[in-house]
């Protein structure tokens, strides 16, 4: 795990070490909550992960890996007062009075109806975060792969931004190369042109640099972002869905 990452991959270790990795990151939690109450000046103990919400994006055929994830991350996530929801979906559910999704929250599972491909991914993602901006007050939600480990330290940086993750750059990508159902897609590769400074060319250089060497989410598995941003993702949720 490197140290200005906020989500790692864990693939390539074991779950002991995982254990211990988030155990080391839990041990420097004291220092970050620390902060000044500005009428006593005397040091007061806050913690943002109140309103905070994890979404933990899994599948049914990943359950011995969401399963790892919880032990690694289940205590914690309690000790902290830091809610999560586990996001599955299936296209064959019938939900009640319209909705688009069933959750089940003893066992805090979110089921969007959606179909479960890596193509159809930001479906459930977009019913998930429509939920949350609709029918919750959290200000901030943050997505995680059931594969990833999480800095919670890192988590509750720069909270003032919309949006902390990575900046897509002109790239041909081929990660999504064997992961999906339609076999037309593993051999088509995705032209990530659309950069902020093509969409916004008059954005401050510095401004773009300082979004740019945020590295909360390395690669793309994990980010954050307030209820601003979650308004605009539910906005737009309809033409998510038709793609």
């Amino acid at each position: 795990m490197t140290a200005n990452n906020g989500v790692t991959d864990r693939d390539n270790f074991s779950l002991e070490r995982c254990i211990e990795i988030v155990g080391n990151d839990l041990k420097k939690i004291s220092n970050a909550l620390a902060t000044v109450d500005e009428e006593t000046k005397n040091i007061r103990s806050v913690n943002p992960w109140t309103q905070m919400v994890v979404g933990v994006v899994s599948s049914f055929a990943n359950h011995k890996r969401l399963a790892n994830y919880l032990t690694i991350f289940g205590e914690a996530f309690d000790n902290l007062e830091l809610d999560y929801y586990v996001i599955l979906a299936d296209p064959n559910i019938e939900p009640e009075d319209g909705k688009d999704f069933v959750l089940y929250e003893d066992t805090r599972i979110f089921l969007a109806k959606a179909k479960d491909s890596y193509e159809t991914l930001a479906h459930k993602l977009a019913i998930f975060y429509s939920y949350i901006c609709q029918h919750t007050d959290y200000d901030y939600v943050i997505k995680c792969d059931d594969g990833c480990l999480l800095d919670l330290n890192n988590t509750i940086v720069n909270l003032e931004a919309d949006y902390i993750g990575t900046v897509l750059t002109p790239t041909l990508n081929t990660v999504h190369f064997g992961k999906c159902t339609d076999q037309a897609y593993n051999t088509q590769k995705l032209d990530f042109g659309h950069s902020l400074k093509h969409i916004k060319p008059d954005m401050d250089d510095k401004l773009y640099d300082s979004l740019y060497h945020i590295r909360y989410a390395g690669g793309g598995y994990g980010y954050r972002f307030n209820r601003k941003a979650l308004q605009c993702i539910d906005r737009y949720k309809p033409h998510i869905l038709s793609l």
